[in-house]
């Protein structure tokens, strides 16, 4: 077995592994006595509740809020389930098991949720184009919200307040060259950045405080960066 399909976690003195290949394995090895123990996945759900984003069993997205978000894995289920927790009380943000009824495939990508804490956003892909349908849900309602954001190679976005979005169109190549950004208050889309070098790749990211996004365009001889103020813009 490759160890590509194993991930390593640290929470609470104990390391936690996982190996994705079905039927999922998890152990956990106390740093404390050196003891290592198989988790069920289908015995305790708050031993196999792991994170999407981060290091931890669970991931809480800041400093200000009360949620924690994880994924869960049902033995049987071909798909997780992401999660959220407040106060004890558990809240289903996306069934991809259900999503799934009816699919060929079913392939989520960059699930992320908006700053307040209001809406969700994924990609979908369901036929392995690699070209995913964005999608945003509502928490509340359930509703999903029509956007002008069409389908997104690779799906690659990022929240930068609670309602705008700056994402990456690609050419007929795949090639990721056009920065946009979307406003949900308005529905309006507009082009920022086009990368007119053939040889040059666009990506997004945050800086490690998150009051800036950073936009690099090059490939692997080099590249220069953009940064957005997104605090104060």
């Amino acid at each position: 077995k490759g160890t590509e399909d194993i991930r390593i976690m640290s929470y609470n003195n104990e390391l936690y592994f996982i190996h994705y290949i079905k039927p999922l394995h998890i152990y956990k090895f106390n740093i404390n006595d050196n003891k290592i123990s198989k988790i069920d996945v289908d015995d305790d759900k708050n031993d196999y509740n792991y994170e999407y984003r981060g290091g931890t069993p669970g991931y809480k997205l800041d400093n200000n809020t009360d949620y924690l978000y994880f994924r869960r894995f049902i033995k049987g289920k071909d798909y997780a389930n992401y999660m959220r927790e407040k106060d004890k009380t558990e809240e289903m943000l996306l069934d991809i098991n259900k999503l799934s009824e009816g699919k060929k495939q079913c392939d989520v990508t960059s699930f992320l949720v908006s700053p307040d804490h209001k809406y969700i956003s994924y990609g979908v892909d369901y036929d392995g184009s690699e070209k995913y349908e964005f999608v945003l849900k509502e928490i509340e309602s359930e509703n999903i919200i029509k956007t002008e954001i069409p389908k997104l190679v690779y799906c690659s976005y990022i929240w930068a307040t609670n309602n705008l979005i700056y994402y990456l169109q690609a050419d007929d190549a795949n090639r990721l060259n056009k920065l946009w950004l979307y406003n949900l208050e308005d529905n309006s889309n507009i082009k920022l950045f086009e990368e007119i070098n053939n040889d040059y790749d666009l990506s997004l990211d945050f800086s490690s405080d998150e009051n800036y996004i950073i936009i690099s365009s090059g490939n692997y001889d080099e590249n220069y960066i953009q940064i957005i103020d997104i605090k104060n813009d």
